[in-house]
């Protein structure tokens, strides 16, 4: 019952082993409860630290291949939905849908941060918008410009201005209406 030196007895004292196993234990299951939260690169790394203390425990070595083939199917989950966001970005940026193309591109580089793709389609949208915005701006101001000369009675000045309106935008139609007046 006691140890030859008679100073402990032998059921009280713990071997290396053990104290291995009970910090492995210990570590198994936090690594456990990160696991069914959903942390797995937490538990990943909590089960490898285990797994150092009983190098040859085969429990702890498949726990740690389990977490390694969630991280790779959520790996792809996120890889195929950004391919999926970025396949509707696409769409919606050949069509001309810069605002919704804007929203894809965002979301897309919140699940792939590290993206450029995202990153330079974003820029190129925003230069986009602001172009839009410019021109729009300087239609307005130069249709008001025309009308005031019109109003006026000063016509070549509204038509020089009224043809600098259609050049800023072709497809609208009001300032050939008022040219041809």
């Amino acid at each position: 019952r006691y140890l030859a030196s008679g100073s402990q007895p032998v059921e009280h004292r713990l071997t290396q082993q053990d104290i291995n196993k009970n910090k492995a234990d210990l570590l198994q299951a936090r690594a456990e409860t990160a696991f069914k939260n959903g942390d797995y690169e937490l538990a990943k790394k909590l089960f490898k630290q285990a797994l150092s203390l009983m190098p040859s425990d085969k429990i702890i070595l498949g726990k740690i291949n389990e977490v390694n083939r969630v991280i790779i199917e959520n790996e792809k989950k996120w890889e195929e939905s950004y391919k999926g966001i970025i396949s509707r970005a696409d769409n919606f940026f050949r069509h001309g849908e810069f605002t919704e193309a804007l929203k894809s591109y965002q979301h897309a580089s919140d699940i792939m941060p590290e993206s450029p793709y995202c990153d330079q389609k974003i820029s190129e949208i925003k230069k986009i918008i602001s172009d839009s915005l410019n021109r729009d701006n300087d239609y307005i101001a130069k249709v008001e410009m025309a009308r005031n000369f019109f109003e006026k009675k000063e016509y070549e000045n509204a038509r020089n201005y009224y043809q600098s309106a259609h050049e800023v935008k072709l497809r609208e139609e009001y300032p050939q209406k008022m040219i041809a007046c």
